[in-house]
């Protein structure tokens, strides 16, 4: 089982999944730190939340491999569980591993433990599809009404983390808005030039993709502005946040051209995730050092 275990995690979630989502909840520790208890030395045993997030991450796309079987046997039959390379014996393991875990690292605080079963809770919620399997399964813009919310209770379970002391801070807070560059991504990742449409159900086939896209930039846009609001609350100088900004640009062109031209010529996705590494990595910097 271990075997095919390393199978999965290689082609489904790899190192670099592992990295950028323990991350960036180090960004979002780190971040609140700074707002609310610069004079207090960081305290590493938050980090625990961080590995409590890959797991929560981790179990969602087990997850949805038990949700999307059907589908993944037609359009990806490569794929790990689909091809018999890694059995649904395994995942159901590796699933409750995930639980198990995600509890052990949050026990150490009654308020952690508490938001760590709310999330599991949510994803149980999202597992038996909020108990109306068949009108959210033909509906993709009510699957991302009801599934996508999770995001919000990850950054929740990582605040709780952070505000463990008696000089909490509501300022934390505002990093709320952050959580939007996975809904961009989200949206993103289902957005095709007409040309390029088919079978596979998309926002922009739902939408229309002028549409599709400007939901994105509207998102790309908020998260942008959080984070220059950010970089005022924690002091970074006028140059930091200036070199954020056109970067941030930068990502945020292609979506602009698509708009315009409905041309793209690399998936939309790659930028989203470009756009995330790029806000996760800024931020915890500015948090740390800047």
């Amino acid at each position: 089982m271990l075997k095919r275990w390393m199978i999965y995690f290689k082609e489904m979630y790899p190192f670099s999944s592992w990295l950028g989502t323990f991350l960036c909840g180090f960004m979002v520790l780190t971040v609140a730190w700074r707002l609310g208890r610069i004079d207090q030395q960081f305290e590493w045993h938050t980090l625990l939340a961080c590995v409590g997030l890959c797991f929560f991450s981790l179990l969602l796309r087990v997850m949805d491999e038990f949700k999307d079987y059907e589908l993944d046997v037609r359009l990806f039959p490569d794929r790990p569980l689909p091809s018999g390379r890694v059995l649904k014996s395994d995942l159901k393991v590796l699933g409750w591993v995930c639980v198990a875990v995600s509890i052990a690292v949050s026990v150490w605080h009654e308020d952690v433990l508490g938001m760590g079963l709310g999330v599991l809770f949510y994803s149980y919620l999202m597992l038996i599809w909020f108990g109306l399997e068949k009108q959210i399964r033909a509906s993709l813009p009510l699957a991302l009404y009801s599934h996508h919310p999770i995001v919000l209770f990850h950054f929740m379970y990582l605040l709780t983390a952070s505000m463990t002391t008696a000089t909490e801070t509501r300022d934390a807070y505002y990093l709320l808005p952050i959580c939007f560059m996975f809904t961009n991504w989200e949206i993103s990742r289902k957005i095709k030039q007409p040309r390029d449409e088919n079978d596979y159900v998309t926002y922009s086939k739902i939408w229309g993709p002028r549409v599709a896209v400007s939901l994105t930039l509207i998102f790309q846009s908020i998260v942008a502005a959080t984070s220059f609001f950010l970089l005022h609350k924690m002091g970074t100088t006028a140059l930091w946040s200036w070199s954020y900004g056109a970067i941030q640009l930068v990502l945020m062109a292609p979506s602009i051209y698509f708009l315009f031209t409905l041309k793209i010529n690399k998936p939309l996705k790659q930028w989203a995730e470009a756009q995330i590494l790029w806000n996760v990595i800024f931020l915890l910097v500015a948090g740390w050092w800047g």
